[in-house]
């Protein structure tokens, strides 16, 4: 998996690494606002959003005691770069100047991506698709690791039906683009992924328990969930 200290990297120096590779315009859009995904975002002046309560309230940025514990021991094995240590990293907050909807079309001239709003990972989530190419950016709501279903906020329910449409949706593309693990991979798996969700509701489907949550495992993935399970609740 991408270490966290690539991302960290990426977070405090995004500015001006976006800054190398072009002297135009730029907007920020996130596949969604976990702490991993916005930390570079104060930067920018220009950032689309999803409208919602989630997207707001991670907006106002998160405390050291929010974050730290990720830039800690087991999380980062590099030297911190800017002086960032566990005792002063914080999320800084940012501002939405844009909302963006579910089946709106980005124009990037002579090349648009379609925004799909895909919630279960995080209520906010994203894809974007350029139909021409025959590409989607997947965020984090796919990529070839264990997929989180069972943090604050995540759900369940919300990522079957999101994977679903997310299947249906890649028969217009080829190659799924994430934003963890690997650069690219093939869109066969977003079928996969939604007979997953399905598969492990079933009875007596095979789980581990790690760090007090249920892994099930698939070919080049996994699915974490809270245990017990959310669906032997209902």
């Amino acid at each position: 998996m991408q270490g966290f200290e690539g991302l960290l990297f990426y977070q405090i120096q995004c500015k001006s690494l976006v800054a190398a590779l072009t002297d135009l315009p730029v907007s920020v859009l996130n596949s969604h606002t976990h702490y991993d995904h916005v930390g570079g975002n104060y930067q920018f002046s220009s950032l689309y959003g999803v409208a919602s309560d989630y997207t707001a309230a991670n907006a106002k940025g998160r405390t050291n005691d929010e974050v730290r514990e990720f830039v800690g021991s087991g999380w980062v094995w590099k030297d911190m770069p800017n002086g960032v240590t566990v005792d002063n990293y914080v999320s800084r907050a940012f501002e939405i100047s844009d909302v963006i909807a579910d089946g709106e079309i980005i124009d990037l001239g002579g090349r648009e991506l379609k925004v799909f709003h895909v919630p279960g990972h995080a209520p906010d989530a994203v894809v974007l698709i350029d139909r021409e190419a025959r590409l989607m950016w997947t965020g984090d709501s796919f990529y070839p690791a264990t997929l989180y279903a069972h943090l604050v906020g995540s759900n369940v329910a919300q990522y079957e039906k999101s994977a679903e449409r997310m299947a249906i949706l890649g028969t217009d593309v080829d190659i799924l683009l994430p934003s963890h693990n690997e650069p690219w991979v093939s869109s066969d798996y977003l079928v996969a992924m939604h007979w997953a969700f399905i598969a492990m509701q079933k009875q007596g489907a095979d789980y581990r328990i790690s760090d007090g949550d249920r892994e099930y495992g698939f070919d080049g993935f996994t699915i974490m969930v809270n245990d017990p399970a959310p669906w032997e609740q209902r």
